[in-house]
């Protein structure tokens, strides 16, 4: 995981920055091929305090951001792709700010 303006100036992130970082999946086993109806969720909790320590101020309540989230099994025996907020490019491109998603802010 890594955070920045663009795809060269990007911070990778230390395991001990990810502290509180949680993941949940609709897929709770390992899969060997297909997973029948092809749909699957995946959610993230991310701690408010990593943001705080990336860019300085705390994120408030409500406030919004731009990014995107992706998944790359090029290097899989099925080569497979997969983002958050749809990619509009010929091949796999995530880093595209254009076609960031909207990210908003709340406290759990």
């Amino acid at each position: 995981m890594a955070f920045g303006p663009d795809r060269h100036s990007r911070t990778p992130l230390r395991e001990k920055d990810l502290r509180g970082f949680k993941s949940a999946s609709s897929v709770n086993r390992p899969v060997d091929g297909e997973i029948g109806t092809g749909h699957w969720a995946l959610a993230y909790r991310v701690p408010p305090e990593l943001f705080h320590k990336m860019y300085g101020r705390p994120v408030p309540t409500g406030g919004r951001g731009a990014a995107n989230f992706y998944k790359c099994g090029d290097e899989t025996e099925f080569p497979h792709y997969g983002a958050w907020s749809p990619v509009g490019t010929p091949s796999p491109d995530f880093h595209r700010p254009e076609f960031f998603g909207t990210l908003i802010f709340g406290r759990t």
